[in-house]
């Protein structure tokens, strides 16, 4: 169990942040958002540059395209065949100030079929994409996280 540490946000400083062991975190300190309300996870434009970066490295052979001036990174391949081969995650570390807790998204459970998009059914989109907050230091992550952790809002303590 975590605790937001201010009354006013529902966001955790962000310790550390890998994907598939590749540092993610780039300038300032960052921040964790849980926002049910979203859908996918949504970085700072620096941090996504060097999502789409890694994630061009990850997975070459596989036929990836990450885009930053369209905002995605697809696969040319229909989602069951990405699922064969998908098995890297996020590690997020957090700290609320009393303890650490890492917390795992896989990668696979980002994954949406290119017509959720207007796209054609072929291709597959992974759910991380450019923030249009403006903000540099929040990471805002949505309700696919919620697949795999139980989440309370309770304002109570403040």
């Amino acid at each position: 169990m975590f605790k937001t540490n201010s009354p006013s946000k529902w966001s955790i400083p962000a310790k550390e942040v890998y994907l598939d062991g590749i540092q993610m975190l780039t300038g300032v300190g960052k921040y964790i958002e849980l926002n049910p309300h979203l859908p996918f996870i949504y970085l700072p434009t620096p941090d996504w540059s060097h999502y789409g970066y890694a994630m061009n490295t990850l997975f070459q052979d596989q036929h990836i395209d990450c885009n930053a001036r369209l905002n995605y990174c697809k696969f040319e391949f229909d989602c069951t065949q990405v699922g064969q081969f998908m098995t890297q995650s996020i590690k997020i570390q957090i700290n609320d100030g009393e303890e650490d807790f890492d917390m795992y998204i896989p990668l696979l459970d980002l994954l949406a079929p290119g017509t959720d998009f207007g796209d054609r059914a072929d291709y597959c989109y992974v759910g991380i994409f450019m923030s249009q907050a403006g903000v540099e230091d929040l990471w805002e992550i949505g309700s696919k996280f919620f697949r795999k952790y139980y989440v309370v809002y309770d304002a109570s303590g403040f």
